[in-house]
């Protein structure tokens, strides 16, 4: 069964836009986050209901976040990339992230950098580092933190290879 929306004629292999092309469209996920009554009450506010609201951002998300790397790519070396990913990965801070939007996150990243000898280890200075994240936006931090957590192992990926995305033009 295919949905009929509006400027697009039904057919059995999908949807049939305005200009003759075929849209497929793939079986919606379901899914059910458990967020807080303070978030809850925001999306109620500002959407028809809590789950178009949450819909919405799921949604829009993943263009975000590819939006906010590509504002961020040559900002940092690939040696300061390295320290930082070192420095997060594997480490669950996005519960920190919630209310600070990474800024402090970032700043223990630099703290543990510099405690961890990073700095040394991949040739940065800490100090102008730590000026690089201070330039960040917020949403720009909390991607770059996102950017941190795969793990490389289960992507098939070096480092060396991952790092690459925020250093060369797509």
């Amino acid at each position: 069964m295919s949905v009929k929306r509006a400027g697009t004629q039904a057919n059995g292999k999908g949807t049939k836009n305005s200009k003759g092309g075929i849209v497929r469209r793939t079986p919606a996920k379901a899914i059910g986050p458990k967020i807080d009554e303070s978030k809850a009450l925001f999306y109620e506010e500002m959407f028809k209901s809590i789950n178009a609201g949450t819909k919405c951002i799921i949604e829009i998300f993943p263009g975000l976040y590819k939006q906010a790397l590509l504002e961020i790519r040559n900002i940092f070396s690939g040696n300061e990339l390295k320290a930082v990913f070192e420095t997060i990965n594997g480490k669950d801070v996005l519960s920190n992230v919630i209310g600070s939007v990474g800024r402090f996150i970032l700043i223990q990243a630099h703290e543990h950098i510099r405690q961890e000898k990073l700095d040394k280890k991949y040739e940065i200075d800490a100090k102008e580092l730590l000026s690089k994240f201070e330039k960040l936006t917020d949403f720009q931090r909390v991607a770059l933190i996102l950017w941190c957590y795969p793990s490389l192992e289960e992507k098939g990926l070096t480092i060396n290879q991952y790092i690459v995305e925020l250093l060369e033009e797509p």
